[in-house]
């Protein structure tokens, strides 16, 4: 059950508008127990709950984890990356001998920006393979995870600053497309895109 507008004070709704957040999208937790009210918002695919008071500042607008958003803005953002609809991919660069694993809304968009970034230190990004998916951030963190002691670093410039990459990987290319493509089937059900050449 969704929350009613007549249900948030002010506050509330204030808060809401400037996160643009709709009251469509709380989820109404009042009077359950924190595990029944997590429980039903995740089967409601609700990001959010109006539930008991915080410790803080006796807020009430929470993520489905239980965190005060209004405490902890930054985790609005966190649970909207983890749900969203989006492209999970797997790039090579470096003579296909570097991968990456990530996540974007538009895939060429997002080719174009690694080359032109130099992420990592390379230039040559190719988008290999990817699959369109409900909660890409979680996907993706799943799916790098299957690559995590093959873990590489570089730096690049962004906005003028330096920043490390710590998403990239070294393995061979070829092995994580199937890995890649075994997990999308396997675990999503779903087919990934690949690029052949």
């Amino acid at each position: 059950m969704n929350v009613l507008i007549t249900e948030l004070s002010e506050q509330e709704i204030t808060f809401l508008r400037s996160q643009r957040i709709r009251p469509d999208e709380v989820f109404d937790g009042r009077g359950m127990s924190n595990p029944t009210w997590k429980a039903r918002a995740k089967e409601g695919q609700f990001d959010f709950v109006l539930a008991g008071r915080c410790t803080n500042g006796g807020h009430r607008l929470k993520t489905r984890a239980g965190h005060c958003i209004q405490c902890r803005t930054s985790s609005i953002a966190f649970v909207r990356r983890e749900n969203a609809e989006a492209n999970v991919y797997l790039a090579a660069a470096n003579n296909r001998a570097v991968i990456k694993i990530g996540y974007a809304s538009r895939i060429n968009d997002r080719e174009k920006t690694l080359r032109q970034q130099g992420y990592g230190g390379h230039w040559d990004w190719e988008i290999l393979c990817w699959a369109k998916t409900q909660n890409a951030g979680q996907v993706e963190r799943d799916i790098r995870h299957l690559f995590s002691s093959h873990r590489i670093s570089g730096s690049y410039i962004k906005e003028y600053e330096a920043q490390e990459a710590i998403e990239m990987f070294s393995y061979e290319t070829d092995k994580a497309i199937k890995l890649f493509e075994k997990y999308t089937k396997e675990e999503l059900g779903i087919d990934a895109t690949v690029i052949t050449s």
